[in-house]
């Protein structure tokens, strides 16, 4: 399906806004590694803190991505900036925008603030049963580097 362009602006959240944005995901993370690993939720809430620790200022961008038109909030995004390289910690459009070119012109935006930072490459993680996630990176030429595999063994045998 073809979207129509789409024009977003990037815009920082406040330092106040970013703290609420970081637990909320925190608590979202740790929900997701406890259905995904099965770990129990004090390790996976221990692995998310680890995971979403907070860098130096001047290596992350929290951002709310906005519909240019309309100046409306239409997503999120947070991306750490350093040695070269640049990791989408999260990236989110909310369902109400979904499926309407919005993530695409977010994409390119963030291409753009990585390379400012001075990064030759972007990564990120996403789990793989998010297979819409993963198909919006691919459009964007992002590809497998690694794959991570698990067997559950019943008690049952």
């Amino acid at each position: 399906m073809l979207h129509e362009p789409r024009a977003v602006t990037l815009e920082r959240m406040a330092e106040e806004e970013f703290r609420l944005f970081r637990a909320a995901l925190l608590q979202a993370y740790a929900d997701e590694l406890c259905e995904a690993t099965g770990v129990t939720t004090e390790e996976a809430e221990a692995m998310a803190d680890a995971h979403l620790e907070v860098p130096p200022e001047e290596y992350h961008a929290a951002v709310r991505i906005r519909d240019a038109s309309t100046d409306e909030d239409v997503g999120v995004a947070w991306m750490l900036i350093a040695d070269g390289d640049a990791f989408l910690m999260e990236f989110r459009i909310d369902a109400a925008h979904r499926g309407r070119g919005f993530g695409g012109a977010a994409m390119a935006e963030l291409e753009g603030l990585a390379r400012r930072g001075g990064a030759n490459q972007i990564r990120l993680h996403v789990f793989a049963r998010n297979a819409p996630a993963r198909a919006l990176y691919e459009r964007h030429g992002f590809e497998t580097v690694s794959l991570q595999m698990r067997k559950r063994l019943d008690s049952d045998g």
